[in-house]
């Protein structure tokens, strides 16, 4: 056993108390009926703060070794406490963080000094009829905590608390100053009321603020079954849900323009979200609706900045004047400009066919639409119910052919400097042509930058989730429960140019949105994809890859 450092107090009297284990402490005579472990420590501040330092396990094991003989159970301090029924002294509890957004999302983190008095309980009511309550929540490791204490670092004091609103989206709005009083419970029945004025964020922000929470949560840990444990107690679903309230908010804010020609029924409706200025819409509809079969076609720009609605009003009277074209401008505000942002446009669809089309993907046939068209004519219900193209590279390599997944095996260390190896399920791309050259087949799945699929289809499947992070993953999901249904995904050579954006640098709620969207993807997918998708050919319904 290490030796921890001794500290001096006038109560020890045996020289090497701190010495003797837990398990030879328990092994000891029975507990006098009248010891209680609280009030012998709020009666004897020594003995607790030894017991704080570590240099004792607990009060039990002074009162075992030196408080029995010493005759502590019966000095006024114990008796006062003990007589007058105070009951057990409240573990300290301090709050790092209490936000709550008006739609009642709670975002509360601390630590609790609960080593000998377990945190089991905490409730923070809202209104005066509804309350958020946690009775199950990860336990953070805080050296900061366990420096202050001095205390060696066997136990977890923080705590992370996520909810989302209860009643969701159709919830009234509360007053989050009243929300000011959490409070913990504790096993022996002790309680606390902390009084705190909470920061009031809407409900992306405090997200944000979960989220970057999670980077430092496993204290270093990268192990993905470290972090996700910290997910499973609830953390996860709880963020989930307030990613998917988000974006119901957003959507039901949306302001729909149509300008250009206009029919019934289109043969499909082509989304894109702008990424850029709005100076880039004509152009890029010269590129895409400039061929054969583009007069069948809708096309949507859903805008989620503000500012720009105006200039992208204007680009669509130009190319209204000069490209003859069908176009629907949705204006998002607050939609964010990392996700797909496409839910409202298919409330605002005109046709039977979504088609998903990246802002940076411009087809390499300027035909492409007649031969989309011929493709949906000709080829069966099957192999184009949900379908992903060829994307290329500005230099011709290919880009992105389509989804596969890999097993990855990292070596980690653990805190005791054993190695260990942490194997993991990855989603790849497909960058090199199949063995039979860019001819269709099913695949796992197809990227969201170019993605067909019948809106029967993808309203059967329940559209994009949007429990992810700014969308990550959305795509490769749609098309696994497609798949969980019997029909995987295809891709056909329809050639696409891909000019893929610089990823941006992470900010540290992105981080954490990067752990929150594989947790998601492993713990919903990971049954359905080991072994049977593992691997560059996985066997498919309609045939090999």
């Amino acid at each position: 056993m290490a030796v921890r450092p001794r500290i001096v107090r006038t109560v020890i009297d045996h020289e090497d108390w701190d010495d003797v284990t837990r398990d030879e402490i328990d092994d000891d005579d029975d507990v006098d009926s009248d010891f209680d472990e609280a009030t012998y420590l709020r009666a004897f501040p020594d003995i607790a703060e030894a017991v704080r330092r570590g240099t004792l396990a607990s009060g039990l094991a002074h009162f075992r070794l030196a408080g029995r003989t010493e005759g502590r159970l019966e000095k006024a301090e114990y008796l006062a406490l003990s007589q007058t029924h105070a009951g057990p002294a409240s573990p300290q509890v301090a709050l790092d963080t209490l936000t709550i957004s008006p739609s009642g999302s709670t975002l509360i983190t601390g630590w609790s000094d609960d080593r000998f008095d377990q945190l089991t309980e905490v409730d923070l009511e809202t209104r005066a009829d509804s309350r958020h309550n946690w009775m199950a929540f990860p336990r953070l490791a805080r050296g900061d905590v366990e420096r202050t204490l001095e205390t060696p670092a066997r136990h977890k004091f923080g705590f992370l608390l996520v909810a989302a609103p209860i009643g969701g989206n159709a919830a009234p709005p509360i007053d989050p100053r009243a929300a000011n009083a959490p409070v913990f419970r504790f096993a022996s029945g002790a309680e606390t009321r902390l009084h705190r004025v909470p920061v009031v964020a809407s409900d992306a922000d405090l997200r944000d603020l979960a989220l970057a929470a999670l980077p430092t949560a496993a204290a270093g840990e990268l192990d993905p079954e470290v972090i996700y444990s910290i997910l499973d107690q609830h953390v996860g679903v709880q963020i989930a849900a307030i990613n998917r309230l988000i974006v119901d908010q957003q959507r039901s804010r949306r302001l729909i323009s149509r300008t250009g020609p206009s029919r019934g029924r289109y043969r499909g409706t082509i989304v894109t979200t702008l990424r850029a200025g709005a100076d880039q819409i004509v152009p890029r509809l010269a590129l895409t609706a400039g061929g054969a079969g583009a007069e069948d076609y809708e096309f949507v720009v859903v805008v989620t900045n503000a500012d720009q609605f105006e200039a992208a009003s204007r680009a669509a009277r130009v190319a209204d004047a000069t490209l003859g074209l069908s176009l629907t401008l949705i204006l998002q505000p607050g939609g964010d400009p990392a996700g797909f942002g496409e839910d409202a446009a298919v409330d605002a669809a005109r046709s039977d066919r979504l088609i998903f089309m990246d802002h940076n993907v411009i087809p390499r046939d300027l035909d492409w639409a007649a031969h989309h068209t011929a493709l949906l004519d000709r080829a069966p219900i099957t192999q184009t119910r949900l379908f992903g193209g060829m994307l290329y590279r500005p230099d011709g390599a290919l880009s992105h052919r389509g989804y596969y997944f890999d097993r990855e095996t990292s070596l980690l260390t653990r805190p005791n400097d054993v190695p260990y190896q942490a194997n993991t399920v990855r989603l790849n791309r497909l960058v090199q042509p199949s063995r039979s050259g860019p001819r269709p087949g099913p695949v796992v799945g197809v990227p969201g930058a170019f993605l067909s699929i019948d809106r029967r289809w993808y309203e059967t499947l329940g559209g994009f989730t949007r429990h992810y992070s700014r969308a990550a993953f959305e795509d490769i999901d749609l098309c696994l429960r497609s798949l969980k249904l019997g029909f995987p995904a295809w891709v056909h050579p329809l050639p696409m140019w891909h000019f893929e954006r610089r990823p941006p640098s992470r900010p540290e709620p992105s981080k954490g949105g990067a752990i929150l969207n594989a947790w998601l993807l492993h713990r919903q997918w990971d049954a359905m994809i080991v072994p049977d998708l593992i691997g560059l050919n996985p066997t498919l319904p309609g045939g090999g890859n």
